[in-house]
């Protein structure tokens, strides 16, 4: 992919990286290509969910894809970055957006990657948020059984700063995503989704693959089904 080139600004303490970049966006300040925060106090993940952001704990970052300007599948953009994330800091994937750890007590999730496109002016811009629990040492008792940091799963985790700069470099390495064939091998390499419930409209389903558009292959009743991101839930029921 093309390289994040520009300012990323350090903000000790604000309510959303995405919704502070998204401002930067639509004012069309091209230079700011980045927000960090080392607090949330509003951070968010897919379909409006909030995120998790204790001070100190966790990368809190969001990019603008300034080259990715009305790109066609926004989808498979966010995917590669996950991508770059999970190869990064050694994390696998789940579909659509979840930076996972496979443990003994099994599947947690670790992180996660929000994909906007922001208007600016006659243009839509990419905004990539990133977050990763780094050194969170203790979850609410409702995350505690889905949710891990790199700290409580035994390893050694890098600082926010050290994370964001593994990443960056990681976004240069991997393909540019004009299509999922061009990231399915190194995607796949690291996916943990086949095989795991997801609940489409109510119906429990079994998910089989990822199809040529980025798109979920999943197994009901009825029979094959492909899924867009907003339409499943990983683990047969709504959080």
């Amino acid at each position: 992919m093309k390289p994040v080139e520009g300012t990323i600004l350090f903000v000790p303490e604000l309510e959303s990286t995405q919704d502070e970049l998204a401002s930067w966006v639509r004012e069309g300040n091209r230079s700011i290509v980045g927000v960090r925060a080392d607090f949330q106090s509003k951070g968010r993940g897919r379909l409006g969910r909030g995120w998790l952001t204790p001070p100190g704990g966790a990368l809190a970052l969001s990019l603008a894809l300034y080259p990715y300007a009305d790109w066609e599948q926004p989808q498979l953009l966010g995917m590669a970055v996950a991508l770059a994330v999970a190869e990064a800091l050694d994390l696998s994937l789940r579909w659509p957006n979840d930076l996972v750890l496979c443990l003994d007590e099994g599947v947690r999730k670790v992180g996660g990657i929000l994909s906007e496109m922001i208007p600016a002016g006659k243009s839509r811009i990419p905004v990539i948020g990133i977050g990763v629990n780094l050194a969170v040492a203790e979850f609410p008792s409702e995350l505690k059984a889905t949710a891990t940091s790199l700290l409580l799963a035994g390893r050694k985790p890098p600082t926010p700063e050290e994370a964001q700069e593994r990443i960056l470099d990681a976004i240069r390495e991997v393909p540019e995503p004009t299509a999922w064939s061009a990231l399915a091998g190194r995607w796949m390499a690291r996916d943990v989704t086949p095989g795991k419930p997801y609940l489409l409209d109510g119906r429990p389903g079994e998910a089989v693959g990822i199809n040529d558009e980025g798109h979920l292959i999943v197994r009901t009743e009825e029979g094959l089904t492909i899924v867009p991101s907003a339409e499943a839930w990983y683990g047969g029921s709504t959080p």
